[in-house]
């Protein structure tokens, strides 16, 4: 009768006086305004499926599942209060109906003592019956249905109304039920899946199967129920952290799997060792811990989001990938469906492309995927490098010496141009990045020379003749004493015959011209064979490959594993049909197109270009660890 209150313009509804504060009786979880709205009640339901969700959550007994339900309409024609006095009603609402009754203070919206003048929330239809002759049973002061059972649990009554879910509270955590029933609370959160139920009819075929996986768990979880009450690993008793840790250190969370033969007890029948299916937020944190970068996240703030943050997963698609929105959905997906799939393997191809361009174009020790290898490592590459050429002048060029080690056989050595560059000027002028190679030779520690080309002294038509040079490839042409790149879509590639297994010494007398702000560089790479899998860089791409499963799918493999073989065999297949475009380049628009969410703060989408085609073998790569099961579950 205090309360005054009016609307200000400009400043919204002022409040100008105010009753009593109420004293209210805190009571946990259960008169939290979320748990009341989740579980609401009604004037008919009188609060007994909060009732209900109580027994289920808090002490894992399900109601509706403890006695057999009657379809006899003779046995439920009854119409004199059958929750009180109907044998097939009453088998459950003995139980139901009194904890019901420690709900009293709370009313259909879950607001302490909502009914005008705030003693009660028992609902108008209640007190004041619309039938005339209907008999009235309220009177003055009552919190609860004279018509129902008196509120209280199992045997016991509450003692004092105001207080009636606190007392409820604290019996509940005194019962044996409530540390096992914990257990299985946060059981489908933790493993996935449901905790096992005892199968019901013995005629179905995997009733033996079920029930032993059924005997089994539930040992495991009353066992750990009873440390929980006690004081886990001498732990303080009821401490949710420890219960939480000790579920995800037990076998049912842990296991990959039992083998076959190792052991013949029930733990090995069904679905222990199964993988969680990560939520929409997991997946997302998961991605975000991988690649430094979240899916839709376009580095700018987002002033209608609480966390000032769109994301697709979190956002955009979450409802698709089996999300919950605490409202019509409430129950998240634990299988992928044909929908998820698709969101899955859109988060992947949106991400995979910019996130390897981006990686690759940080040095290794800032890099989160590319750890062990560099994009122009090949399959076919025995050995690399690269150098920065200062020289601008025939007279006086760059000389760069390298010391490789090479096995026998027929190779190849390639030289390449890497920073192609050209400008027109205003004043129609032109500025370009050109490479100028003057002689390459290769002699071994021994003092054999396997290599010896002159572009000065030798003819050019007998080099074209001597190496199969084809004059004016899409890189570069001979000119007068050199073999000039003026861009880098090629290499110059000298096929190269190595006699005996040991260190070469590679040198390459050089010049460049430089155009735009970066000095020539010069690429170097001794090249074999790369189906078979031997050479030094198919053994770095193994490597690469066996940590990306680590990181990306949990599994520990070694180089010869099948799966790191397969994963190889389409490193190359995807680095052979790049090879055989003309384009050379990580994505191709409008064909390809990288998914740059934060190109606006990276600026990384101009480490586009991709010579070798490596950085396309490996997007591809990502995008198959990254489409996997064992990347989509825990």
């Amino acid at each position: 009768d205090q309360y005054e209150a009016e609307f200000v313009q400009n400043f919204g509804m002022r409040i100008d006086s105010y009753g009593d504060f109420i004293d209210y009786p805190h009571a946990g979880v259960l008169n939290t305004h979320a748990f009341l709205n989740r579980y609401p009640t009604t004037d008919t339901n009188r609060n007994r499926a909060r009732s209900r969700w109580t027994y289920y959550h808090f002490l894992g007994v399900d109601i509706e599942k403890s006695a057999p339900r009657t379809t006899d309409p003779v046995a439920l024609a009854d119409t004199n209060n059958p929750t009180m006095n109907n044998p097939a009603c009453t088998v459950c609402h003995e139980i139901l109906d009194p904890l019901a009754g420690a709900f009293q203070n709370y009313g259909d919206e879950g607001r302490y003592r909502s009914s005008s003048g705030g003693k009660d929330s028992l609902p108008d239809s209640y007190k004041h019956p619309e039938d005339p002759n209907a008999k009235r049973l309220y009177q003055d002061g009552d919190t609860w249905y004279r018509d129902m059972r008196t509120p209280g649990f199992e045997g016991g009554l509450v003692n004092n109304p105001d207080h009636s879910l606190q007392w409820l509270g604290q019996r509940m955590a005194d019962d044996p039920r409530f540390a096992t029933a914990a257990v299985k609370f946060w059981w489908p959160a933790v493993m996935g899946a449901d905790a096992a139920l005892a199968p019901e009819e013995v005629s179905d075929s995997d009733y033996s199967e079920r029930l032993a996986l059924f005997e089994e768990q539930n040992g495991f979880i009353e066992a750990l129920g009873q440390q929980f009450s006690q004081g886990i690993n001498g732990g303080k008793p009821f401490n949710g952290k420890d219960l939480l840790t000790e579920m995800m250190l037990s076998p049912w969370f842990t296991a990959a799997g039992i083998e076959d033969g190792v052991t013949s007890t029930p733990a090995a029948i069904g679905n222990i060792g199964a993988r969680r299916l990560l939520t929409p937020e997991e997946l997302e944190a998961k991605t975000f811990s991988l690649l430094g970068a979240k899916w839709g996240d376009d580095g700018q703030p987002d002033p209608w989001r609480y966390d000032n943050l769109w994301t697709n997963l979190d956002d955009s698609y979450n409802s698709f990938y089996g999300g919950i929105d605490s409202n019509g959905v409430k129950d998240r997906t634990r299988a992928l469906s044909a929908l998820m799939v698709n969101v899955a393997e859109r988060q992947a191809l949106d991400m995979a492309c910019s996130n390897t361009i981006m990686d690759f174009a940080k040095p290794k020790s800032e890099r989160l995927i590319f750890t062990e290898i560099e994009a122009d490592m090949e399959p076919d590459t025995d050995a690399a490098s690269q150098h920065t050429i200062a020289a601008d002048s025939r007279e006086e060029p760059d000389t760069t010496s390298d010391q490789f080690n090479l096995s026998a056989g027929e190779k190849t050595l390639a030289i390449s141009f890497l920073n192609h560059y050209y400008n027109r000027l205003d004043n129609g002028e032109e500025e370009r990045n050109d490479l100028y190679i003057k002689s390459v030779q290769v002699v071994s520690t021994s003092g054999e020379t396997i290599l010896n080309v002159d572009f000065k002294n030798e003819n050019h038509a007998d080099l074209r003749d001597r190496f199969n040079l084809q004059d004016g490839l899409r890189c570069g042409n001979f000119d007068n004493a050199s073999f000039r790149f003026w861009n880098s879509e090629c290499s110059l590639d000298l096929p190269l015959l190595v006699t005996t297994t040991g260190t070469y010494e590679v040198n390459v007398s050089s010049f460049g011209r430089q155009g735009g702000d970066e000095l020539t560089k010069l690429a170097l790479s001794v090249k074999s064979d790369a189906a078979s899998g031997q050479s030094n860089g198919a053994r770095q791409i193994k490597s690469q490959i066996v940590e990306l499963y680590d990181r990306f799918h949990g599994v520990e493999l070694d180089i010869n594993h099948p799966d790191v073989i397969d994963t190889y065999e389409l490193i190359v297949a995807s680095w052979e049909g790049r090879k055989a475009i003309d384009r050379r380049s990580a994505n191709i628009w409008p064909i390809e197109d990288c998914r740059w969410d934060n190109w606006r703060i990276a600026d990384n989408w101009r480490n586009g270009p991709d010579l070798t085609g490596m950085k396309y073998a490996w997007n591809t790569v990502l995008l198959m660890m990254m489409s996997d099961f064992n990347y989509l579950h825990e």
